[in-house]
């Protein structure tokens, strides 16, 4: 084979991978999430997400809310919970399901004797095939002065 032979070749050889390149990454962005066609696929996952960070005094009462993102095409149903709690800790998450996009409403009451300091609270989405879970920290105070604040979010 002649060097002008093989130098011909490496051009189109690079032309037609630089095409195929081209290609998929076209049809990746022309797509719909969650489609999947002639090799590309755009992931649709569930996504879960709340707060950085929750402050709540003993014998307080905070409510947070948990955001579940379930994209198009995903039909199955979460389960919601939340676990890590220190003991003195009562909570309750609402709703306990999902099957499409939703916001649930984690409430924690802190006994007057709760221990202060810090805790992580894991909130997990469970569906047949799939379990989400984020995290959030729960800072348990004193009461400040006994001038009624009970709690708020914390920016971390």
């Amino acid at each position: 084979m002649s060097t002008t032979t093989w130098s011909l070749e490496r051009r189109l050889l690079g032309v037609a991978l630089g095409i195929g390149i081209v290609i998929a990454v076209w049809v990746s962005l022309m797509l719909p999430e969650g489609v999947e066609g002639q090799g590309a696929s755009v992931p649709a996952t569930p996504t879960l997400g709340g707060s950085g960070g929750v402050s709540v005094e003993q014998g307080g009462l905070i409510t947070t809310t948990v955001s579940l993102k379930i994209p198009d095409g995903i039909t199955e149903t979460f389960m919601l919970s939340a676990s890590g709690f220190p003991s003195g800790i009562l909570h309750s998450i609402f709703p306990t399901s999902c099957t499409a996009t939703c916001e649930a409403d984690l409430m924690v009451s802190a006994a007057s004797e709760t221990p202060t300091g810090s805790s992580t609270i894991t909130v997990t989405a469970e569906s047949s095939t799939l379990t989400l879970s984020t995290q959030f920290t729960l800072l348990i105070h004193a009461p400040a002065d006994n001038v009624g604040h009970q709690g708020g979010i914390l920016e971390e």
